[in-house]
C-alpha cells in the first residue's frame, strides 16, 4: 500500500493579498533537454490552480528579464532582441511583440517576491506550454523553441562531441611531470638455457634496467650467450629527455636510435636524434570548410562518425556552411537536411586525412646523427624538415649521408604528399642519385581501394641494396 502526503505551506502575502485559499508548495519544473529546477510557486484551492513564478522560471531558462522597483512588472526580450515583452500587473496585460494579452485576476497574482503567472498563460504568450500533476507536484515543460538555456546545452554538447572526436579530455586537475636527477625503475631479468644431444648447447642471459637519470627515461637491455659471448651488436641502450610543451625541441635521445633512413643499413645505429614531434599521436588535423546549396530555409545537421557536431538552416539562397573538424585517418561525413513539411534527405561524402600530413603552417624536424656498428665504423647522419602547406599538400626535404656508400656519400631529397581529391591521395619522393618514388592510393565509394607503388632506381647506385 503507497500514502502520498502532500505538504501545503501557508504564504504570507502582506502586498496585494489576494485572498483566502492561496498556498506556497514547491513544485519541481523539469523540460527535456534541460533538466529540471524546484520553484517556489502558488497553490489556489478555489480553482485547482498552479501560479509558477515569473523571475524564477525565466532566470532557469536563461530568459533576459529586468523587474520594476515594486515588483508589479517584469520586461526583457525571449530569445531575438527585438522580441520584447512586457508583463503588467497593474495593467492585467502581457505584451510580447506586437501582441498584446488580456489577463484575467485569476490567472496573476502578486507578492513581496515578485509575480506569479498561471501555467496556461506561459503557453499562450510565450509559447511554453506547463502540465501540472499535483499528485507528483511537478510541471512538465514542452516549447518548440530553442530557449537559451537549451542552446546553452546543445552546444555544450556538440563541443564535447567535437573534442571526442580530436581525442580532447577535460580534466579538472593537470600534475606536472617532476624531473628526478635519479629515480629507479625497475630491474628484469630472465635465464634461458638449450640442451640437445649432439648438439651445441646454449644458454642465454637477459637483464633489464629501466631508471630516471638526468631527468630522462634511461633504458639498458644487456644479452650474453654461451654461444655469442657479450656481443655489442645484440645490446639495447638509451637515454630520452621528452617535454612536449617546449616548441622548437621536445625529444632528445642518445644510445642506439631508430634510423629512418634511404639507404640500407642493417647494422645497429648508435647516436643521438633530436626532434620537435610530440611524444603523443596526432589526432586533430585542422578544419575544413564544407558548404553547398541546398532548399532555402532547410534545416541541416552535420554528423562526424555517426556524431552530431553542428546544425544550421541554410539562408535565403539555400547556402550553407560547416567548419568540419579534421582528424587523422578515415572519417564519414553525414550531411542531413530537414524540410518544413517533413522531407529528409540525406548526403554521404568521406574525409581522409593521412598520418603523413602535417597541419597548415606547422613544421616538424627530425636531425639523426651516429656511428653504424658495421665492419667500416660507417658514419650516419640524416636531417628533414617537412611542412604543412595547407589541407591538401605537405612538403618536406632534407639530406642523408652515410660515408660507406660507394657511389656517393651524400644524398639530398624531397618528399610530398597531396590529396587533389577527397579519396585519392599521391605521395612522391626523389633521392639525388638514389631513386624516384611515387605512391598513388585510391579509394572508390563502393570502399574498393586501388594502390599503386612505383620505385625507379639510378643505375649503378649502391645506397639502397636491392632493386
Amino acid at each position: 500500500m503507497t500514502f502520498l502526503y502532500t505538504v501545503l505551506q501557508p504564504l504570507n502575502l502582506p502586498a496585494q493579498d489576494p485572498g483566502p485559499g492561496y498556498e506556497l508548495i514547491s513544485v519541481y519544473l523539469r523540460g527535456q533537454g534541460i533538466g529540471g529546477t524546484e520553484l517556489n510557486s502558488i497553490f489556489s484551492y478555489s480553482n485547482n490552480r498552479v501560479y509558477l513564478p515569473v523571475s524564477d522560471m525565466f532566470r532557469f531558462l536563461k530568459i533576459n528579464l529586468e523587474t520594476s522597483p515594486n515588483n508589479d512588472s517584469v520586461y526583457g526580450f525571449v530569445i531575438d532582441e527585438n522580441k520584447r515583452y512586457l508583463i503588467d500587473y497593474n495593467n492585467r496585460i502581457i505584451k510580447v511583440g506586437d501582441l498584446t494579452y488580456p489577463l484575467s485576476d485569476n490567472q496573476i497574482v502578486k507578492s513581496d517576491f515578485g509575480l506569479y503567472l498561471y501555467t496556461g498563460v506561459f503557453g499562450k504568450a510565450f509559447g511554453l506550454f506547463c502540465t501540472f500533476n499535483f499528485r507528483g507536484l511537478s510541471v512538465e515543460l514542452k516549447t518548440d523553441l530553442e530557449l537559451p538555456a537549451i542552446r546553452e546545452l546543445r552546444l555544450l554538447q556538440m563541443r564535447k562531441n567535437i573534442d571526442a572526436l580530436k581525442g580532447e579530455i577535460e580534466v579538472d586537475t593537470t600534475f606536472d611531470r617532476a624531473y628526478h636527477f635519479f629515480r629507479f625503475g625497475m630491474f628484469d631479468w630472465a635465464i634461458n638455457a638449450s640442451q640437445s644431444t649432439n648438439f651445441t648447447s646454449d644458454t642465454r642471459i637477459a637483464a633489464g634496467l629501466g631508471a630516471e637519470i638526468f631527468g630522462g627515461e634511461t633504458n639498458v637491455i644487456l644479452n650474453y650467450s654461451t654461444r655469442d659471448g657479450f656481443n655489442d651488436r645484440n645490446q639495447q641502450y638509451y637515454w630520452r629527455w621528452a617535454n612536449n610543451r617546449p616548441k622548437y625541441l621536445k625529444q632528445f635521445k642518445i644510445g642506439k636510435i631508430n634510423t629512418g633512413s634511404i639507404a640500407s643499413i642493417y647494422d645497429p645505429v648508435v647516436g643521438a636524434q633530436v626532434t620537435n614531434a610530440p611524444t603523443t599521436y596526432r589526432r586533430s588535423f585542422g578544419e575544413y570548410t564544407l558548404s553547398n546549396y541546398t532548399e532555402p530555409g532547410w534545416t541541416v545537421e552535420l554528423y562526424i562518425n555517426n556524431v552530431i557536431v553542428d546544425y544550421t538552416t541554410a539562408d535565403a539562397s539555400g547556402f550553407y556552411s560547416f567548419d568540419v573538424p579534421l582528424v587523422y585517418g578515415s572519417s564519414e561525413v553525414v550531411l542531413k537536411f530537414y524540410g518544413p513539411y517533413g522531407e529528409e534527405r540525406i548526403r554521404t561524402q568521406t574525409l581522409n586525412t593521412p598520418y603523413n600530413f602535417l597541419p597548415k603552417g606547422e613544421v616538424e624536424y627530425h636531425v639523426n646523427s651516429g656511428m653504424v656498428q658495421d665492419s667500416n665504423q660507417s658514419v650516419f647522419s640524416h636531417g628533414e624538415v617537412n611542412y604543412g602547406a595547407n589541407r591538401f599538400l605537405t612538403l618536406g626535404g632534407g639530406v642523408e649521408y652515410l660515408s660507406s656508400i660507394q657511389t656517393g656519400s651524400e644524398i639530398p631529397f624531397l618528399r610530398a604528399s597531396i590529396t587533389p581529391a577527397p579519396n585519392l591521395l599521391l605521395t612522391g619522393e626523389y633521392a639525388h642519385g638514389v631513386r624516384t618514388k611515387a605512391l598513388f592510393s585510391l579509394r572508390l565509394p563502393s570502399n574498393i581501394f586501388f594502390e599503386i607503388d612505383y620505385t625507379n632506381y639510378v643505375k649503378d647506385q649502391k645506397a639502397v641494396r636491392f632493386n
